[in-house]
């Protein structure tokens, strides 16, 4: 068990004395809910909510195709964020299969995501390939992410203070 320790440092720990979150769990959660990043940047944008929107998706259906796509990233995320000692019964059940629902959420995507284009119109070899690619690459980190398997098999307790 030590072994898989060794290769970290103190600033790797959170408060709880758990490793703290992968980098890659992170940038493949971004991804999934990139809709609703630009969505959240649209709306800070005061004098035109529209703009950024329709400068990131001059096709306002795609960006209601990312919308929908990444819907079931926000339980994950929600999931991420309840991972606390005092965590519900069911958050500790769930959190050990976060990296199977992640990857599976990234197919959903993919998949949703093509058809989307297929549909709109907007099929485009670069966009297509380019997804294909960053999300396999995303599948790949996600699945062989030591620091992922360390987060899996932990749960947060409360430290004793001193």
């Amino acid at each position: 068990m030590a072994e898989q320790y060794k290769h970290l440092t103190p600033k790797d720990f959170d408060k709880f004395d758990c490793v703290k979150l992968s980098k890659w769990y992170f940038i493949a959660l971004l991804f999934l809910l990139r809709g609703y990043l630009i969505w959240v940047l649209s709306v800070s944008n005061m004098q035109d909510t529209a703009s950024v929107i329709t400068v990131i998706y001059p096709q306002p259906a795609i960006f209601y195709v990312h919308l929908v796509a990444g819907f079931p990233a926000i339980f994950l995320l929600i999931l991420m964020s309840l991972r606390r000692p005092d965590a519900a019964n069911w958050v500790q059940q769930l959190w050990p299969r976060s990296r199977q629902i992640l990857i599976g959420l990234l197919l959903f995507d993919l998949v949703f995501s093509l058809i989307g284009y297929w549909y709109i119109d907007e099929f485009n070899w670069l966009v297509t390939l380019s997804q294909i690619l960053f999300t396999s690459l995303l599948i790949v980190q996600v699945k062989s992410s030591e620091r992922i398997a360390i987060n899996l098999s932990e749960f947060p307790e409360p430290v004793p203070e001193k």
